[in-house]
C-alpha cells in the first residue's frame, strides 16, 4: 500500500534529510560551480564523449540552457566542445583532464566528509544506514 504524501510526515522528514545531506555534500565539494555545472560534468564523466542533443536529455534541460551551461564549463575549461566530424550539424563535448580533476578533488572532499559523519555514528546506525543502500538505489531507478 502506497501512502499520500500528505498521510506520510515520514516521506517529508525523508525529503528533508536527503535534501540537507545533498546539500552538506555540495558544499563539501568546494568548487566554483552551480548544482546544474556539477551534474553535467558529472553526466559527462560518466557517459564519456557526448552529442549535446544527449547531454540535454540527460540533463533534462532545453537547447539554449544547454548551450550557456556548456559555453560556460567549456570557457572555464572544464569541456571541450568540437564539431562532430562525422555530422557538421552536431556537436560533441567531452571532459578536459582539469575538468576530470576537479571532480576527483571535489568527490575526494565529499567523501571524506561522509566517512567522519559515518563512522561518528554506532554500529547498529552503520548498518541500518549501509543496509538502506539497495533500496535507496532502487528509488533512484524508479521512473515515477
Amino acid at each position: 500500500m502506497v501512502l499520500p504524501v500528505t498521510d506520510a510526515p515520514e516521506v517529508a522528514t525523508l525529503h528533508q534529510v536527503i535534501h540537507r545531506l545533498s546539500r552538506r555534500l555540495r558544499k563539501r565539494a568546494d568548487v566554483d560551480l552551480t548544482a546544474s555545472q556539477m551534474s553535467a560534468l558529472i553526466t559527462v564523466e560518466r557517459h564519456g564523449e557526448l552529442r549535446m542533443g544527449e547531454l540535454g536529455r540527460l540533463e533534462q534541460i532545453g537547447k539554449s540552457t544547454l548551450t550557456r551551461l556548456v559555453s560556460k564549463l567549456e570557457d572555464a575549461g572544464y569541456l571541450r566542445r568540437w564539431v562532430d566530424p562525422a555530422d557538421g550539424r552536431v556537436s560533441l563535448v567531452a571532459l578536459t583532464e582539469h575538468g576530470a580533476e576537479v571532480l576527483r578533488a571535489a568527490r575526494i572532499r565529499q567523501q571524506q566528509y561522509l566517512l567522519r559523519q559515518f563512522e561518528a555514528l554506532d554500529f547498529e546506525d552503520q548498518m541500518t544506514l549501509l543496509a538502506a543502500v539497495p533500496a535507496l538505489e532502487k528509488l533512484l531507478a524508479v521512473k515515477a
